[in-house]
């Protein structure tokens, strides 16, 4: 008899400690560390990822709160797929390129003339899933963005056709596509770090470099060149990516807000991005930099010069294990071809 009177108060426990729960879950509040090597007022990414942060905190309700550390707090940019794969960080913004080892395909970002320039993002869309996705072990993909390509910049003459290159010394990033690439134009590829840049240019060290128009400006190199051409020969991407654990912690009711935002979100990035390099090419002209872009004809000849690097490239991936190569190209030149 004595059994019986004991499971009302059992049921009732169980339902006061599961309400109880149940009511904790909805109101605490998650903290998310987001890791860059961006500084805070850095613009264009930067600003994306404080009006996330904000957007995200608005919409959940201060249940999720996203906490930029800037400036490499956390850890080096070399280090950034590590920290959102270990968990230093939960959530965080990885340049695909930058890690060739963990994502060999991903670096047709830097090959030449590969990647469409128009920044489309349903067609990245369409080949990230098809590609690259498969490869982000340990982190949840929100979405993939364009980041920007190479352009150059010199300091004593213009670079308006092929031949405007030959004999000069320009600095290029680590990258053998790009070696080759400024090796194609006739000049002489030169190795100088990021800060060593300034003073090579103020000593004549070298007579320009390859690199995008965000480092121009945020280094100063600018200041000691005086020509600026867009490249429109690569372009890169990255994701938005957060910690797998992290992720799947997250209450079910907080994922659906979060995947919800991804497309406007995805738009947003593109345009306060697009709307950097603007700026970015504003404050060169405001300092009076000379701003070309090669002719139909010489690009296309820039193309068939720079075709070998491509053809390399496409044989290194086979070669590692990535036939499916083969087909990335050909979508490539399918959509290039009908834009």
């Amino acid at each position: 008899m004595w059994k019986r009177f004991m499971v009302v108060p059992i049921i009732m426990l169980a339902c006061f400690l599961a309400f109880t729960a149940c009511g904790k879950s909805s109101s605490e509040v998650i903290q998310w560390k987001l890791a860059t090597n961006l500084p805070s007022e850095g613009g264009g990414p930067s600003d994306w990822m404080k009006q996330y942060a904000e957007v995200v905190k608005e919409k959940t309700g201060g249940r999720l709160v996203i906490t930029p550390y800037w400036s490499e707090t956390l850890g080096k940019f070399s280090d950034e797929l590590n920290m959102i794969q270990k968990g230093i960080c939960d959530i965080n913004y990885v340049t695909v390129g930058v890690h060739a080892a963990e994502f060999p395909l991903g670096t047709v970002g830097d090959v030449p003339f590969m990647m469409p320039t128009d920044r489309s993002l349903p067609f990245l869309n369409q080949i990230f899933d098809k590609y690259f996705k498969k490869d982000f072990k340990g982190i949840h993909v929100l979405f993939p963005v364009w980041i920007e390509g190479h352009d150059f910049y010199t300091k004593k003459k213009p670079f308006k056709t092929l031949s405007d290159m030959k004999g000069l010394q320009i600095a290029v990033p680590p990258s053998p596509h790009f070696v080759g690439v400024v090796k194609a134009l006739g000049a002489t590829p030169v190795d100088i770090p990021p800060s060593e840049m300034y003073g090579s240019l103020e000593r004549g060290m070298v007579d320009g470099g390859m690199g995008g128009i965000s480092i121009l400006i945020a280094q100063k190199f600018y200041e000691q060149t005086k020509y600026f051409t867009v490249g429109e020969l690569d372009n890169g991407f990255g994701v938005v990516g957060v910690n797998e654990e992290s992720w799947n912690k997250l209450p079910d009711d907080l994922k659906k807000i979060i995947e919800d935002l991804n497309e406007s979100q995805q738009q947003k990035f593109e345009k306060i991005f697009q709307d950097y390099i603007k700026a970015c090419e504003s404050v060169l002209t405001s300092a009076g930099i000379t701003i070309d872009r090669l002719s139909p004809q010489d690009k296309a000849k820039f193309k068939a010069a720079t075709k070998p690097i491509a053809d390399a490239w496409e044989k290194d991936m086979i070669k590692k294990g990535h036939p499916e190569v083969a087909d990335l190209r050909k979508d490539l030149a399918k959509y290039n071809s009908e834009k």
